[in-house]
């Protein structure tokens, strides 16, 4: 596991942008094992009221706390929006998941601070179950 991403898996308090009520999409997947973990996640859908029975946030600067890490779920072609209001809020890390890269948004987070890693949380979190907390 990378520096930043042993890090980062040890944050408390995630959102999850693109997180779904489909099971079987990994959205849904990445915020069941988050919220099961015992973290602290945000369901980030702009279509869903509910996400897996709790409250869904149509963005980010919706949510009641500035998440410390934004795990991306989205296509790539929506990932710089979501990067730069991840700026604006006050997030730290950006944790893109494989297939939501966008080169053009990963070199903009990097120029403006926030730290990014490229990597499947969900392999991360089966590896190293509850981080060290």
């Amino acid at each position: 596991m990378s520096n930043l991403a042993e890090k980062y898996a040890n944050e408390p308090v995630w959102a999850v942008v693109g997180a779904s009520n489909e099971r079987y999409k990994y959205g849904n997947r990445i915020y069941r094992t988050i919220r099961g973990a015992g973290y602290k996640a945000y369901a980030v859908n702009n279509r869903e009221a509910k996400v897996e029975g709790d409250p869904a946030y149509a963005k980010l600067s919706d949510l009641p706390e500035v998440p410390t890490v934004v795990d991306m779920v989205v296509p790539p072609d929506q990932a710089q929006s979501v990067v730069e209001e991840a700026k604006r809020v006050g997030a730290k890390a950006i944790w893109f998941q494989p297939g939501s890269e966008d080169h053009k948004a990963i070199r903009w987070a990097k120029e403006n601070g926030l730290d990014v890693i490229q990597d499947c949380i969900l392999v991360k979190h089966v590896q190293n179950p509850g981080g060290s907390r």
